[in-house]
């Protein structure tokens, strides 16, 4: 073996693990902005639990108190009061507070706890996965695939399959 080919394949080896070390760095700085995106929506859904959890309190307590913010509306007709919660491309409408409350309300809080609980989940996900890639070191591999896979493959067993 020449020395012209050590030295190849230690600046093959060096150039590798740079590279590793840059998407490592890349990888983290990815896991850090999806962190930052599921705290950022946590505390959204957080806060739409706590103004619920407010609105439930007072209708609870027979003062009833609208976050006009969320769409919710309430509109005097003929035939009495009427609750709405206005969106974009719908309107939904109850005609008794009773019925606000224990179909809409109640629903939207255990849809919002869910919710809730799932982004928690990824939160954890993702900072599990940001120990790992500062914890580890990623390895590298010299040839090619089939070099690769013939490593975990004996002599004696090729000729037995053959």
């Amino acid at each position: 073996m020449d020395d012209h080919y050590a030295n190849s394949a230690v600046q093959q080896a060096n150039a590798l693990r740079t590279s590793q070390k840059e998407l490592q760095a890349l990888y983290v700085k990815q896991v850090d902005s999806v962190m930052k995106s599921i705290q950022k929506k946590l505390k959204n859904e957080r806060s739409k639990l706590t103004a619920l959890r407010n609105m439930k309190q007072s209708i609870v307590d027979r003062k009833p108190k609208w976050h006009k913010r969320m769409g919710y509306r309430v509109h005097q007709t003929a035939s009495g009061v009427v609750y709405a919660l206005h969106r974009k491309n719908e309107t939904q409408v109850w005609f008794s507070l009773y019925l606000f409350e224990h179909r809409h309300i109640d629903k939207e809080f255990k849809r919002l706890k869910a919710r809730i609980g799932q982004l928690r989940h990824r939160l954890l996900r993702q900072e599990q996965k940001k120990e790992k890639l500062k914890q580890t070191i990623s390895s590298a591999l010299f040839g090619s695939r089939s070099f690769f896979r013939k490593q975990y493959t004996m002599h004696k067993d090729q000729k037995s399959h053959a």
